[in-house]
C-alpha cells in the first residue's frame, strides 16, 4: 500500500473503534462486546501507526486520544462486568 492508503486504513480503524465506543445498549453484555470491539480496533490503530510511521505523522491528535482510551477502556469494561454479576 502507498502512504495515502495506509493513512486511510489507519483512519478507518480509528473511526470504527470510535463508533463501537459510541454505540448505546441497554444490555450490559452487548455493551461489553462493543467496548471489547472498540479496544480491538484502537489497538489495531496504534499498532498500524507504529508499523506505518510515515502515514501516521499527521495523526498525532488521534494517537494521543487512542492511547488515553486504551488506558481507560479496561476500567470501563471492568465496571460493565461488575454490573453483569
Amino acid at each position: 500500500m502507498d502512504v495515502e492508503e495506509q493513512r486511510t486504513m489507519l483512519y478507518a480503524h480509528f473511526h470504527i473503534g470510535r463508533i463501537y465506543y459510541k454505540l448505546i445498549s441497554a444490555h450490559p453484555l452487548q455493551q461489553l462486546e462493543h467496548l471489547n470491539s472498540c479496544h480491538t480496533y484502537y489497538k489495531r490503530f496504534i499498532s498500524g501507526c507504529e508499523l506505518y510511521k510515515e502515514a501516521a505523522e499527521p495523526l498525532h491528535g488521534e494517537i494521543g486520544v487512542v492511547r488515553e482510551m486504551l488506558e481507560l477502556l479496561p476500567l470501563k469494561m471492568t465496571t460493565v462486568k461488575a454490573r453483569l454479576s
